[in-house]
């Protein structure tokens, strides 16, 4: 026996018991540094979530409807200006629907702006594997941004082309079916751009899913392992610990057997 353990052999009861403390110390330890990281893991996806793909879903949302705002007031202008001529009050509308176009596309460029950065930001100190997809956002918005500044140029050159003339279509035919290529171009691009950050969002979320029910289903092998290994261990360590005292009881009850026969055995001679 001392030849298979002798290290265990060697330690004191106290030593012993420590070990055991120790030992599960230890298989707690695991346990937990094992959790928290997987809940960090967790946190880090909503912490993106909330911090990035929710607020550019927003953003992206509000420069689609904000487009849509300048188209209406591009195409208000235009209508109005043929009017100049023949009412009064077509000549502030005009002015009007005018400011209210470069005013909706000074609110697209910026949004357009900060969304940019906001995404190079989030490429800079992203280590969540994301960087592709992170990438493919950046890519679509300046593009939609390249997209948005010529449909400006152009919108507001026409725009002041009938506020010093009368419109002629024939005319300027060729700048009419720019400015409408562009607003079907940006319209499809900021639609698909919504739906790839949804889906982008989604998927977002179905791996925190799955990272928590790995970590939960981790936690509970852990737990399972170290119960185990806990209890056949201290099973272990008590059979090491009461080995000692159980020979030393049957050495005492053997030597106390002998000695009770050997006085039985000593008065049967002394009656005879």
């Amino acid at each position: 026996m001392n030849a298979k353990h002798p290290l265990v052999l060697k330690l004191s009861i106290a030593q012993k018991l420590l070990l055991t403390a120790s030992v599960n110390i230890v298989f707690m330890l695991v346990i937990g540094f094992y959790a928290i990281d997987r809940i960090n893991v967790i946190g880090t996806e909503i912490a993106r979530i909330a911090e990035v793909d929710m607020p550019m879903v927003t953003m992206v949302t509000s420069i689609e409807t904000m487009q849509l705002q300048q188209s209406l007031y591009l195409e208000r202008a235009l209508r109005t200006a043929q009017h100049m001529t023949k009412k009064a009050s077509a000549k502030q509308d005009y002015h009007f629907a005018t400011d209210q176009f470069n005013q909706f596309g000074q609110k697209v460029s910026k949004t357009l702006s900060d969304s940019i950065k906001m995404v190079e930001q989030d490429i800079e100190k992203t280590q969540t594997g994301n960087e592709q997809a992170s990438k493919q956002v950046l890519d679509s918005l300046k593009k939609i941004q390249h997209e948005h500044q010529d449909y400006q140029r152009h919108g507001s050159q026409l725009v002041n082309i009938v506020g010093v003339q009368q419109l002629d279509y024939a005319e300027h035919q060729l700048l009419f079916d720019k400015i409408e290529r562009e607003e079907e171009h940006l319209e499809l691009a900021l639609r698909e751009l919504t739906g790839r950050l949804t889906q982008f969002g989604l998927a977002a979320m179905e791996q925190s899913q799955n990272v928590e029910k790995s970590a939960l289903h981790g936690v509970i092998m852990f737990v399972m392992a170290a119960v185990v290994l806990g209890l056949t261990i201290s099973f272990l360590l008590i059979r090491y610990i009461t080995q000692p005292i159980v020979q030393i009881n049957k050495m005492t009850l053997k030597k106390r057997t002998r000695y009770f026969i050997e006085e039985k055995k000593s008065m049967s001679m002394t009656t005879k």
